[in-house]
């Protein structure tokens, strides 16, 4: 399962971290995430699961629907 971490630095700057997980559990991802890929100072305040994908206007080829 692909997992979504937001997380602060010491500095309280946000940041993000995509990874997928060994296990299908968000209790288990947190973990990993500490674990295994945080680094000095990063400290997970939030996960999601999947990918979440946003396309802004300049991403759009505009076209006619029928």
């Amino acid at each position: 399962m692909t997992y979504t971490v937001i997380y602060e630095d010491q500095n309280s700057n946000l940041g993000t971290f995509t990874f997928v997980s060994t296990r299908h559990d968000k209790n288990y991802a947190w973990s990993e995430f500490a674990e295994k890929y945080a680094e000095e100072g990063q400290e997970a305040i939030g996960i999601m699961p999947g990918h979440q994908l946003v396309y802004f206007a300049s991403d759009i080829s505009f076209t006619n629907v029928a």
